[in-house]
């Protein structure tokens, strides 16, 4: 009884919201780094505490190659805001930009560059988040 009153609710709520939603996914143009070969001989050595892979490759080659990549980007829009999200590289927030003041939210990295990072290496990250 109580999930069907949740229910009701909350397609009241959604009834009731007079703004309108974008949701569409498009393509997002942005340099980046790209990757090497992975190694395919890990470490194996069963003494080694810091980087015991086996049977994983490593993907420890990242390159200075820097070329443009079209990444798939879901883009979510209302009134207020436009934001942005590339499911291919970790599925975060991208770039949000307050439609009013025409200012971005946060700083967006404008190029992708892989690093050592996690168990096998190769991963993107996004260090600098600076809200406004």
């Amino acid at each position: 009884m109580r999930a069907r009153a949740l229910c009701l609710a909350l397609a009241f709520c959604l009834k009731a919201s007079t703004a309108d939603v974008r949701v569409w996914q498009d393509v997002l143009t942005l340099p980046t780094y790209q990757e090497g070969p992975p190694n395919p001989n890990p470490p194996f050595d069963q003494f080694e505490a810091t980087k015991f892979n086996y049977p994983y490759t490593l993907r420890d080659s990242i390159t200075d190659r820097r070329v443009d990549t079209a990444w798939r980007a879901v883009y979510v829009e209302n009134e207020y805001l436009k934001c942005s999200v590339p499911p291919d590289i970790g599925g975060h927030l991208y770039t949000c930009v307050d439609k009013i003041s025409g200012q971005p939210m946060f700083y967006a990295n404008p190029s992708i560059k892989k690093a050592q990072i996690g168990y096998r290496g190769g991963r993107w990250i996004s260090p600098m988040l600076r809200t406004r």
